[in-house]
């Protein structure tokens, strides 16, 4: 299950998400609850992003490990990020952003994008420059 609701005002946005991951695995059930939260504000031509993420402990029976979750204590972890769009046109826009996380001790949460393979505790971080063109 997944909610969210996000608000726009003139020059700012303001997003919150609430996600329950559900899984029942060939050992039993695995379940996990995140939230997000964003906030884009103009500046200049361009727009500041800030996102922060939590994955709760991962609960349930389950032994598996499913995408970068799972079961028992000290299993989640956070996440921050942020960035600057910067508008070269109405389709071309660079970019710049900087994501960190947090894992907690027992937890391997990893980019979606280009994985660093982490392994348990571990704090991957990543910077990204690039340029977006809509076609």
């Amino acid at each position: 299950m997944k909610a969210g609701v996000s608000y726009r005002f003139p020059t700012t946005t303001v997003a919150l998400l609430y996600e329950r991951l559900h899984y029942r695995t060939a050992t039993g059930d695995l379940t996990r609850n995140g939230y997000y939260a964003s906030l884009v504000q103009k500046l200049g031509p361009g727009s500041v992003k800030v996102g922060f993420a939590l994955a709760s402990n991962g609960a349930g029976s389950a032994t598996e490990t499913v995408g970068f979750f799972r079961s028992g204590a000290e299993t989640g972890a956070t996440q921050i990020t942020v960035g600057y769009d910067y508008p070269l046109s109405k389709r071309t826009t660079l970019f710049a952003y900087y994501s960190r996380i947090d894992n907690k001790k027992n937890a391997i949460y990893d980019f979606a994008i280009n994985e660093l393979g982490v392994s348990a505790g571990a704090d991957p971080q990543t910077f990204a420059l690039g340029m977006r063109h809509f076609f």
